[in-house]
C-alpha cells in the first residue's frame, strides 16, 4: 500500500531546516550591521553586537535610530572656579548638570547615600 504522507514529509524536513540555517544567518547579521552601525556613531560596537545575537532584528532597527554620540570632554578642559581671593577652588564635571534627568540622578545618589549612612549609624 502507497503512504502518500512519505512524499509530503521528505519535503518537509528540508525545508524546516533550510528555514532554521537562513534564520540564523539573518539573526547574526542583524547582530553584525547593528555592531558596525553602532560604532559608526561613536557607541559601543560589542555591546551592540551582543544586544543584536538577543534582539535580532530589533536591535539593528534601534540601532539605525541613535543619534550620533558625543564626544565627552576630558576633566582638564573643564572650566576652573575661582574663590574670593582668586584662588581655584574646583573643576566642573565635564557637562554633568547639562544632561537631562543629570541633576535628579545625583540627587537620588545623595539620598541613598545618606540614608544608608544613617541606617548604618
Amino acid at each position: 500500500m502507497y503512504n502518500d504522507y512519505s512524499t509530503i514529509g521528505s519535503f518537509i524536513g528540508p525545508f524546516v531546516a533550510f528555514s532554521f540555517l537562513w534564520s540564523v544567518a539573518a539573526w547574526g547579521a542583524c547582530a553584525c550591521f547593528a555592531a558596525y552601525l553602532a560604532s559608526q556613531k561613536g557607541r559601543c560596537g560589542l555591546c551592540w553586537f551582543v544586544w543584536g545575537l538577543i534582539f535580532g532584528p530589533l536591535a539593528l532597527i534601534t540601532t539605525v535610530g541613535l543619534p550620533l554620540a558625543e564626544p565627552v570632554r576630558p576633566l582638564t578642559d573643564a572650566p576652573a572656579y575661582s574663590g574670593a581671593d582668586g584662588e581655584v577652588v574646583g573643576r566642573q564635571v565635564a557637562g554633568m548638570v547639562s544632561k537631562p534627568g543629570a541633576g535628579m540622578a545625583l540627587l537620588l545618589i545623595v539620598i541613598v547615600v545618606t540614608v544608608a549612612y544613617l541606617v548604618g549609624r
